[in-house]
């Protein structure tokens, strides 16, 4: 990848090594995996709104609003996934025409969406959850930087705790998912926007 979008992937991953060397046993032993994207995400979030305007104002609002959507892309086809397997009775996936059309009128889905939802890697959650908790960190960031980063250290401190009771001692998750994704993809679509009618 060139420009940008190199410098934050590298960030990304220095976070991740940054933490897995304080926190060594945290891969291995952790309860569940889904905060494991923390870090790197919300390390991410602070170079994007921060260096990466000075750089390149133009690139740095086109990578802000990919990484949004593919996240929103994420969301939708986990929430699917989980919606049809409901559906399906003792775990038992028999995608028949007559369930296949059942699924499709039920939640307004086609054949391709169902199929994807259905391969779609439940582990991405990780990347989804991570985005999340790291935009109420950076909620936080811009007023303290001393309390977001506390707060971040002591939820990956806790890697052996349920990573939604140790989330919830700190961050109220469903206020971010219903407000601040919301808000921020719009924010950043309508930014971009506004920078190629300008040119």
């Amino acid at each position: 990848m060139d420009g940008i979008e190199k410098v934050n992937t590298i960030i990304h991953e220095l976070a991740h090594s940054i933490m897995n060397m304080k926190y060594p046993d945290r891969i291995t032993n952790s309860k569940d995996c889904y905060i494991n994207e923390i870090e790197s995400l919300f390390f991410e979030l602070i170079f994007q709104n921060g260096i990466s305007k000075q750089i390149n104002p133009k690139e740095q609002i086109k990578m802000k609003t990919e990484n949004l959507y593919s996240y929103f892309v994420i969301s939708e086809l986990l929430s699917y996934q989980q919606a049809i397997i409901k559906e399906i009775k003792y775990n038992k996936i028999n995608l028949s025409d007559e369930f296949c059309i059942y699924l499709e009128d039920k939640f307004n889905l086609t054949t391709e969406s169902i199929n994807q939802a259905l391969n779609a890697n439940y582990m991405n959650i990780q990347y989804v959850l991570g985005h999340i908790i790291s935009l109420q960190l950076y909620n936080i960031f811009k007023t303290s930087k001393k309390d977001a980063f506390e707060i971040l250290e002591k939820i990956i401190k806790d890697y052996d705790m349920d990573s939604l009771v140790n989330i919830s001692r700190y961050l109220n998750i469903e206020e971010g998912l219903n407000k601040n994704l919301d808000k921020e993809y719009k924010e950043a679509n309508d930014k971009f926007i506004k920078v190629i009618k300008k040119g």
